[in-house]
């Protein structure tokens, strides 16, 4: 799958195998996949658009078979959100 949303949780152009994007509150955004993959052993990359340094990881337990977590702050550790945010996983279903 891959896809770049805004922080409102809008999609921004193109995406393929996503359901949604889910809004979390500030940094926090949830990326749920369309057609699931077969475990939780499937890699992901996810980042920030920004004029300035951002952190983006996966939350502790945020990987599912079917959507992931992720967690974005600011070069001071604080949960920020960013311009846009991009995503792509690859695995098998």
């Amino acid at each position: 799958f891959y896809v770049k949303a805004d922080y409102a949780a809008g999609i921004q152009g193109t995406s393929y195998n996503v359901a949604s994007i889910t809004d979390g509150g500030t940094g926090l955004i949830t990326v749920t996949i369309a057609t699931d993959f077969s475990s939780v052993n499937w890699a992901v990359s996810g980042t920030t658009e920004t004029g300035y340094t951002r952190s983006t990881n996966i939350t502790g337990s945020g990987q599912t078979a079917g959507d992931v977590d992720f967690r974005v702050t600011d070069n001071n550790g604080t949960l920020s959100d960013g311009t846009y945010f991009h995503c792509i996983g690859m695995g098998d279903q």
